[in-house]
C-alpha cells in the first residue's frame, strides 16, 4: 500500500512539473452590445382609459396604456422614438433621439399632463423615473 502511495504521488507530481496538466481557460467578459428602453406612462386621469401610440426608429407602432410601461432590448446607440399625430388633443407628431450605451437602461415618459400638455422625452431624473416605472405594469406586445 504505501508503494501505490509513493507512486501515485510520483506520477502527481511528474504531470505537474511535466506542463501535461492544462490550466483551465481563462473566460473573457465580453461587454454588452445592446442596452434597455423602458417608456412609461404613469396613472393619469388624462386619457386614462384610451391609449398612446408610439415607435422605435420608424418601426412598429406600440400602444400604451396608462400604468404601463414597456421594455426594450436595443442595440447601444442613438435610436428615434417618435409618436404620431394625435387629432383626440391635438397634439402634434413628436421624435426624440435616445442614446443607450451598452448595458445601460434609460426610462423615456410618455405623459398627458392637464397643465402642461404631453411630456415625451427621456426623463431627466433617471432615478426617480425608475421608482416611477416600478409602479407601473408591465405591457407586453
Amino acid at each position: 500500500m504505501f508503494e501505490t502511495v509513493r507512486l501515485i504521488t510520483a506520477v502527481a507530481a511528474f504531470a505537474l512539473t511535466s506542463g501535461s496538466v492544462q490550466a483551465k481557460p481563462q473566460l473573457k467578459t465580453v461587454a454588452p452590445k445592446t442596452g434597455t428602453l423602458i417608456v412609461y406612462r404613469p396613472g393619469e386621469y388624462v386619457g386614462i382609459v384610451r391609449t398612446y401610440a408610439f415607435s422605435i426608429d420608424g418601426g412598429t407602432r406600440h400602444h400604451i396604456n396608462a400604468g404601463r410601461y414597456m421594455r426594450f432590448e436595443l442595440p447601444a446607440g442613438d435610436h428615434i422614438v417618435a409618436h404620431p399625430f394625435d387629432i383626440t388633443l391635438s397634439f402634434g407628431s413628436d421624435s426624440q433621439r435616445v442614446h443607450i450605451s451598452p448595458g445601460q437602461t434609460v426610462y423615456f415618459q410618455y405623459v398627458i399632463h392637464l397643465m402642461m400638455g404631453m411630456i415625451f422625452e427621456v426623463a431627466d431624473d433617471q432615478t426617480q423615473a425608475k421608482e416611477t416605472a416600478a409602479g407601473c405594469r408591465l405591457q407586453v406586445n
